[in-house]
């Protein structure tokens, strides 16, 4: 089942700049190619740490509430504290 999911994801992913270009041509906007570098930035690193990602959401899954409180409010300070400065 985890690899039927990871291909469905892949697929999904995979037409998402193909229907970019397909909207863009059929509406007869020019290709915004910032916008596809954008897209395969935050679309490649879900694709090669699919593993690592799947594995991190096993170990928060196995925890307690408690535990994912406070895994959360830990993230939540870091990501604070580094917006901040």
């Amino acid at each position: 089942m985890a690899i039927l999911k990871k291909w469905i994801y892949g697929i999904g992913l995979c037409l998402l700049p193909i229907t970019y270009v397909g909207l863009m041509l059929s509406t007869g906007e020019p290709v915004d190619w910032v916008v596809l570098g954008l897209m395969a930035i935050i679309v490649l690193p879900i694709l090669v740490f699919s593993s690592a990602i799947k594995k991190m959401e096993k170990e928060f899954n196995a925890l307690s509430d408690e535990e994912k409180i406070k895994a959360i409010a830990k993230a939540a300070k870091k990501i604070i504290r580094r917006f901040l400065g």
